[in-house]
């Protein structure tokens, strides 16, 4: 059963519901076109969809072509309300093998559909924030009446697999989940539910969440307030220390929680600055599939292993290259380019499929644009590479600015801060970065605007790697 909703209960009841059916509940983005959505449906093999009235149109065409009836429900109308007050359907005996799919943002291709078995979806989002504690059942929990889970207000669009872990960890431990149910993030709104519920732990996107929020706390509004606030936890964007540290002046007695991996896992956690403390299982696969070694300053790609999903839906071939066995132990690549230092501690450099190949030298986009989001005339910025002639891939600017700011001060600023064939040498200006529903970059839509900007003819040979290039300002992991 798929779901495209906002935050409000219908999403969570849906899954849970679908759980009960023994039908892997499935989420679609609620910005999806009716072609995307009926990809979707057509890859899960959907029986039934919950949908927004927004939605109704283009969830009418997605099914206009499809081969097998598909029940639509629209939240909200009487029909859902019939629904969810009918008689149950005949009881099933619930596995802990039943299913769960989460499909991914799609960012930068076609979104794959995540399969989870229950049973390990519900210990690996338990074992996040208790890794040292058996998770609890949660039944016991609901018939003793124990309430160890904080309040918790996933702010980021439960469509997302990181904004329904968020909620569904607080339901388990017997807490409460805060929805806030407008269709995009509202700065204001998301504290004054923080203030009327006495919320605990926010869910954020990094800076597209953060400044808003940072924004609104400068007004001194909401000083004394919030008070119940004893964490902010990001995950799915670049969190900069700057924004970290304007928020700590308004909230000093919070927990920081800056969140690494993605749909399929969880890798690591960066608590108040303290650096990333890596999972048990981590590690850098090269190329040829064996373990970099420490100290090599060999490139690989940012592995884990424990508890992972079963695979992708329908894609053997991703789910091969995904999904690896080393040594005996399966492991999940999660796609981010690392090395690993003398001391076995890990330097993550940026998504290798965004990786910029500029004159031979390799540039990660992350590391630029924290540089760039740094000066105070920068409203938000993306970094992607554009065909050069010279270059094979020039390192490209996509900024949006809240003041005067020109070319040269901006050079200024990354020059010092960076190594020089790491600076953007174009910039462009837009009226705003292109974002994904749950606030991350979307590189496909930013290569689109800097392509348009300058066409300029690819390198018919890109020039071949000198070096490669190894940040040293780059987030360190610690291995246990």
């Amino acid at each position: 059963m798929a779901a495209m909703l906002v935050n409000r209960p219908a999403i969570v009841e849906s899954f849970y519901a679908a759980l009960i059916m023994g039908s892997p509940p499935a989420n679609v983005n609620t910005r999806y076109t009716a072609p995307e959505i009926a990809e979707i449906l057509t890859d899960c093999d959907a029986g039934a969809i919950i949908f927004e009235a927004s939605a109704r149109e283009q969830v009418r065409a997605a099914v206009t072509s499809r081969d097998r009836p598909i029940v639509l429900l629209e939240a909200g109308s009487p029909e859902y309300h019939t629904a969810i007050t009918s008689p149950p359907p005949p009881e099933r005996e619930l596995s802990p093998k039943d299913h769960i799919l989460w499909y991914t943002g799609g960012t930068t291709g076609r979104p794959k559909g995540v399969v989870w078995e229950v049973d390990t979806h519900y210990r690996m989002l338990w074992e996040v924030i208790k890794p040292d504690r058996r998770p609890p059942d949660p039944v016991d929990l609901a018939r003793g009446g124990s309430r160890p889970a904080p309040t918790t207000l996933p702010a980021s669009p439960m469509a997302h697999g990181t904004a329904m872990g968020l909620a569904l960890n607080a339901l388990n431990g017997g807490g409460t989940t805060v929805l806030h149910e407008q269709s995009s993030f509202d700065a204001a709104a998301t504290l004054a539910l923080i203030e009327q519920h006495r919320v605990r732990v926010l869910g954020i996107v990094g800076d597209a969440y953060a400044r808003p929020l940072l924004a609104e706390l400068d007004t001194g509004r909401w000083a004394g307030r919030i008070s119940s606030l004893s964490a902010i936890s990001s995950s799915g964007a670049v969190w900069s220390p700057e924004v970290r540290a304007a928020l700590r002046t308004h909230l000093p007695n919070i927990s920081l929680i800056d969140n690494f991996g993605s749909t399929e896992a969880l890798v690591s956690r960066d608590v108040d600055g303290k650096g990333f403390s890596a999972r048990a299982g981590l590690v850098v696969i090269a190329e040829d599939g064996s373990l970099v070694t420490p100290g090599s300053g060999q490139v690989g790609v940012i592995a884990t292993s424990g508890r992972l999903p079963i695979g992708y839906l329908n894609d053997p071939v991703k789910t091969a290259a995904a999904f690896r066995e080393v040594d005996g132990v399966r492991y999940l690549v999660i796609g981010d380019d690392a090395m690993v230092n003398d001391d076995g501690t890990i330097k993550i450099l940026g998504r290798g499929n965004a990786c910029i190949n500029t004159g031979g030298e390799k540039v990660w986009p992350e590391e630029v644009e924290i540089v760039v989001r740094d000066h105070p005339a920068i409203e938000d910025a993306a970094i992607v590479g554009v065909p050069d002639p010279k270059w094979g891939q020039a390192v490209t600017g996509v900024i949006h600015t809240s003041g005067e700011v020109s070319d040269a001060e901006l050079d200024a600023h990354c020059r010092a801060l960076l190594t020089p064939y790491k600076c953007p040498k174009k910039w462009i200006r837009v009226d705003h970065v292109p974002r994904t529903y749950v606030g991350k970059p979307d590189y496909r839509a930013i290569h689109e605007q800097a392509e348009k900007a300058f066409s300029v003819p690819a390198a018919t040979t890109p020039p071949t790697a000198a070096s490669t290039a190894i940040d040293p300002t780059a987030a360190d992991i610690k291995e246990p």
